[in-house]
């Protein structure tokens, strides 16, 4: 399966991404490209449009997988956010239609995690820390961890990704009726809340060389929280569980003490729902206007959580594959035909 050039979308492509797409697509002519191929493509050629000093994003370590290659594409993109490097930007996108057009119909990307465990996942395998167990008994439930409820921080417990707090099917009182639709109108300020976050806190990991503690620790849980969780810090004090402790935590953000047990071994994994409850807490406190609601961007100063702005994911915002930005060096330019 060669490189399938004439299905590329139709937009606005730089000079320097349509030259490396064309001369991958002839230096393979009608060879499949699985990853080993895909990896060398990217090394030979992605490697013209970048400096040297940034050719080890483009490093596969072992076999190269597809996974692998998509995760070239997030580092070039993470790269291009922290640096505010063009090129950075036009070689993440080339490598994203790589990873889509090799074959025919164009490859699918796997179901992705939601914004804030993508994040946990990919910092923990810069830190090179093993991911662990992601399951836990909670409520007499083997539930994943990692999966959450869409409006809040618990975990999902059907497949519509909803939580026992939010779920009306099982019950029709009007205590679930009104949950139910504040988490609606809750919905979309939380998930920007959340990416905001998210984003914010990988980048600063980044910055730090990944020396930053943004997992959660086994001990100095109320420091941790205070700086990097302050809302969710405030709500365990205002329930009166101030001793941060981790059955504390648990049954905060469980309904089940008894989780803690389970999570001694592996307090890490509690970095992404503490993240989620940080949001959660923040969007409650941002009061709906007149007929409409506020977004996180319309927060006054005070009420602004740390992190860049965005309703985007960070792996969105910068890999889309058409640069039409007329203002930028690639947008506005009426490239050779493929």
């Amino acid at each position: 399966m060669p490189l399938y050039l004439e299905d590329l979308p139709t937009g606005i492509y730089s000079y320097p991404m349509v030259a490396v797409l064309k001369m991958m697509a002839l230096d393979v002519e009608d060879r499949p490209i699985n990853p080993a191929t895909a990896a060398e493509l990217i090394r030979h050629f992605v490697g013209l449009m970048i400096s040297p000093e940034h050719h080890k994003l483009l490093a596969i370590e072992g076999q190269p997988t597809w996974d692998k290659v998509e995760a070239i594409q997030f580092e070039l993109a993470i790269a291009s956010d922290e640096l505010k490097l063009e090129e950075l930007v036009e070689a993440s996108v080339v490598v994203d239609l790589l990873y889509h057009h090799s074959t025919r119909p164009p490859r699918e990307r796997k179901p992705r995690e939601t914004v804030e465990v993508a994040s946990y996942l990919r910092m923990r395998g810069y830190a090179k820390l093993d991911i662990g167990a992601r399951h836990a008994v909670v409520d007499g439930r083997q539930l994943d961890l990692l999966k959450f409820c869409k409006y809040c921080w618990r975990p999902a417990t059907n497949a519509a990704m909803v939580c026992a707090f939010h779920s009306v099917q099982k019950r029709s009182d009007a205590a679930a009726a009104a949950q139910y639709k504040q988490a609606q109108r809750l919905q979309r300020t939380f998930e920007t809340l959340v990416n905001r976050l998210g984003t914010s806190e990988e980048l600063g990991f980044h910055d730090s060389e990944f020396t930053s503690p943004v997992f959660f620790p086994a001990t100095g849980a109320d420091q941790w929280l205070a700086l990097h969780r302050p809302k969710l810090l405030k709500a365990l004090a205002d329930a009166g569980l101030s001793n941060c402790s981790l059955p504390e935590l648990c049954a905060y953000l469980y309904g089940d003490a008894g989780v803690a047990q389970q999570l001694a071994d592996r307090p890490q994994i509690l970095t992404p729902v503490t993240l989620r409850a940080e949001a959660w807490l923040a969007a409650l406190l941002v009061k709906p206007k007149w007929g409409g609601a506020r977004t996180p961007r319309e927060l006054p100063d005070a009420e602004q959580p740390d992190g860049p702005a965005t309703d985007f994911t960070l792996a969105d915002r910068l890999c889309q594959p058409l640069l039409t930005d007329p203002e930028s060096p690639a947008g506005g330019l009426n490239p050779p035909p493929l």
